[in-house]
């Protein structure tokens, strides 16, 4: 089976995406001309990595002109390219980590974006090793369809988006933000 970051736990609440879960299989190592910071007992650190989907690697995607930073805490795509990338707290193999949905949410929103989520050294970038965020080893088929996440409201200016993760038909996490329908409840 290929290494990915096993979910334990997936919490939307609170204007937050928290993840928890452990490593399976090797952990990525850093790229040739890195120098991670080292964590506990000399453990490489890790960084959740969240790009968009269909975006050029290492950039942004087209027609994704900026996001919201209104709940701070990230790297929106309006303040640098690329990836968005996030702390991770390691304890052995086991990870935690979390992010501000609002950091999802781009300027404007005239169809739905989908961000993957991977756990990677802090220099990954491009072809370097990565783990993808998800849940395979629970024998759960279809988890698309059955484990079904809020979603949670953030405006943004005049645009009120809903952020909603799920699995994709890989079994993997992913995050979709859409436009919220007008006068839906909340």
């Amino acid at each position: 089976m290929k290494a990915h970051a096993e979910l334990a736990q997936v919490w939307p609440r609170d204007g937050r995406l928290r993840l928890i879960g452990h490593l399976h299989g090797p952990r990525p190592a850093p790229g040739p001309a890195a120098h991670p910071a080292e964590g506990p007992a000399g453990e490489t650190e890790l960084v959740l990595l969240v790009a968009l989907r269909g975006a050029p690697q290492g950039g942004q995607a087209p027609g994704v002109p900026g996001a919201s930073t209104a709940a701070g805490g990230g790297s929106a795509p309006a303040a640098r390219p690329g990836p968005l990338r996030y702390p991770v707290t390691l304890d052995g193999r086991e990870f935690d980590a979390w992010l501000p949905v609002a950091d999802l949410v781009p300027a404007r929103l005239a169809d739905p974006v989908t961000w993957d989520l991977w756990l990677a050294p802090p220099e990954s970038a491009g072809g370097r090793p990565r783990l993808r965020v998800g849940r395979v080893l629970d024998d759960i088929r279809n988890k698309k369809s059955i484990m079904v996440f809020p979603g949670q409201r953030v405006s943004a200016g005049t645009l009120t988006a809903v952020v909603r993760p799920y699995y994709t038909i890989k079994d993997n996490l992913s995050v979709e933000v859409r436009a919220a329908e007008p006068g839906a409840a909340r």
